[in-house]
């Protein structure tokens, strides 16, 4: 039996974009755990048979949008709290770039698309380090690299 190929967490990043022309992206220090969600919304419309009235009627979906989301928690590192901070202050989507960094033959696969920060949480407790949460929704579609065949 063979293994399937794996990707270790460090070779699965996040970087936000710097909005300078060229884009530079860089990865926020900290985070212990990154979570990645892609949502389809759908219509539903109900079929009936034309030729059994009586059979079940099937339901036909079609989609009416997507998106994804990204979460991320971790230690907050002082190397990214002004970033974090600038990113909650605008009222514009930034560029992010999540990468999967694979070995030969299946490389890396770069998704980029234009995200708001929608939570960015920071918690401490008596003996203990301060943590962090983050939260962004996409603002449009995501690019993928290399293109999907």
């Amino acid at each position: 039996m063979a293994q399937p190929k794996t990707v270790r967490f460090g070779k699965f990043r996040l970087l936000l974009g710097n909005s300078e022309s060229p884009e530079v992206y860089s990865a926020p220090c900290g985070f212990t755990e990154i979570t990645v969600t892609y949502e389809k919304q759908v219509s539903e419309v109900l079929l009936p048979d034309c030729i059994d009235p009586d059979a079940p009627i099937v339901v036909g979906r079609d989609v009416t949008s997507i998106s994804s989301s990204i979460s991320g928690n971790g230690v907050m590192a002082l190397e990214s709290v002004n970033e974090w901070l600038k990113f909650r202050q605008s009222v514009l989507s930034w560029n992010v770039r999540l990468e999967t960094v694979g070995e030969a033959p299946f490389g890396t696969t770069t998704e980029t698309c234009k995200y708001h920060l929608t939570n960015f949480t920071r918690s401490a407790s008596t003996g203990g380090r301060v943590q962090v949460s983050v939260e962004l929704v996409s603002d449009g579609d995501v690019t993928i690299s290399p293109a999907l065949s």
